[in-house]
């Protein structure tokens, strides 16, 4: 095992950790009255995550870069917006727009890469 595919397996753990607290927002924090629908609803929310969980392990490194960054994107967005519009703490802003430039520069690697080799779209 390379040291390079030793960080992508580091990077990919990283990306699961870090879109675990958004399965405890999105389905543990509903306070529903315990109905049907919800807990459908929380079902197909966690099977979701659980699909994305599984892509994000057995994605090839390149398109790691590109689907796995572009969820820390997304959800970067959604934490900031959230901080300003709905809690209103913007001690938390900084860190999730740093996430935001790390997402954008490993989302355009791939790109840079292939562009290296001659390939252009």
């Amino acid at each position: 095992m390379s040291s390079s595919s030793t960080i992508y397996y580091l990077l990919k753990l990283g990306v699961i950790i870090f879109l675990l607290p958004f399965l405890n927002d999105f389905v543990f924090a509903i306070d529903f009255e315990g109905s049907f629908p919800s807990y459908f609803v929380q079902g197909v929310i966690i099977v979701l995550f659980l699909i994305i969980f599984a892509i994000i392990i057995m994605i090839n490194n390149d398109n790691f870069n590109l689907f796995g960054f572009f969820l820390i994107f997304i959800a970067s967005t959604y934490k900031i917006l959230f901080f300003l519009f709905i809690k209103q703490d913007f001690s938390l802003i900084p860190i999730y727009f740093l996430l935001i430039i790390i997402s954008i520069y490993f989302m355009s690697k791939s790109g840079r890469k292939k562009r290296k080799q001659g390939i252009i779209y």
